[in-house]
């Protein structure tokens, strides 16, 4: 759904006489219940969804929403590269939402559903009609308002007392120890090496590296240069700082070698990728 296109958020208003039929994608999708209930299988497991709840289901996840004929819900889809790319910061931090990104990102296999309860905080109603709003009108600069609006959206979810949320998990067991050693690495991805990494989890660096390879599908040094690139995104598009300044921030001392691993992601040099989002955000300002 994505393809040919630069946005990061679709928003789409359930059919409520649609078949319903089982789907796997690679974006994450967020549903709101607005009134009455749905229902949501994810692996033969059906989850309840009452008025007022918000439900997260990561990428590659089978699932099949089940729409009352009385139901009102959205449906809001976010690109897996927008949360690694705009929404970077919010998955730092020891909490809920960053554990379930960090999981849903990262992790080879994932079946966890996140569920707020939010009995219909006006807030949150109204930053949720305000995006499906944006992207029906598709005014100059809504990708941009829309951005922001999930942003806060999230920011709005973190407020939410542990006993409004839960994580549903499907088949999987939660594996905490990986989730700490992905936020670490995020903390500290401009220096860390497996080494350290060993020492502060106590573990040897030959069983840290088959432990990592086997939890996530990738090696440490990918995931690292993953993680590092992503913070490079956000710093790039966040400040005027120059490229070799920001490949040092990141833990690259030689810059050319920065550039070509940013390149060989993301398909433009870091100054290209700079130029366009400047070029894209005064579009969406005028």
């Amino acid at each position: 759904m994505w393809l040919g296109q630069e946005k990061d958020i679709e928003v789409r208003k359930y059919s409520r006489f649609m078949p319903q039929l089982s789907a796997i994608h690679d974006f994450f999708e967020m549903i709101y219940v607005l009134e009455n209930e749905m229902y949501v299988e994810v692996e033969d497991n059906k989850m309840a969804l009452k008025s007022g709840d918000i439900a997260f289901i990561p990428p590659n996840t089978t699932h099949k929403p089940i729409v009352m004929e009385n139901t009102i819900a959205i449906q809001i889809m976010i690109r897996k590269s927008t949360f690694q790319k705009v929404f970077f910061k919010m998955l730092k931090g020891n909490h809920v939402i960053s554990e379930f990104f960090l999981n849903a990102l990262y992790r080879k296999e994932n079946k966890h559903i996140l569920i707020f309860h939010s009995h219909l905080d006006k807030n949150l109603v109204d930053c949720s009609l305000q995006l499906f709003t944006e992207n029906y009108n598709r005014f100059p600069g809504y990708q941009l308002i829309m951005n922001n609006l999930f942003e806060i959206l999230l920011c709005l979810l973190l407020r939410f007392k542990p006993s409004h949320m839960n994580v549903n998990q499907v088949k999987q067991y939660r594996d905490i120890r990986m989730i700490q050693m992905l936020q670490y690495i995020q903390q500290c991805c401009e220096h860390i090496t497996i080494q350290e990494m060993a020492e502060e989890f106590n573990f040897s660096p030959s069983y840290l590296s088959k432990y990592i390879a086997r939890k996530l599908g990738k090696s440490f040094s990918e995931i690292r240069q993953e993680i590092r690139l992503e913070k490079a995104c956000e710093m790039i598009t966040s400040s005027n700082l120059q490229i070799n300044d920001i490949a040092t921030a990141v833990g690259y001392q030689n810059v050319e070698h920065f550039i070509r691993l940013f390149k060989k992601k993301y398909h433009l040099t870091p100054h290209q990728y700079r130029l366009n989002n400047k070029v894209e955000q005064t579009s969406n300002q005028y």
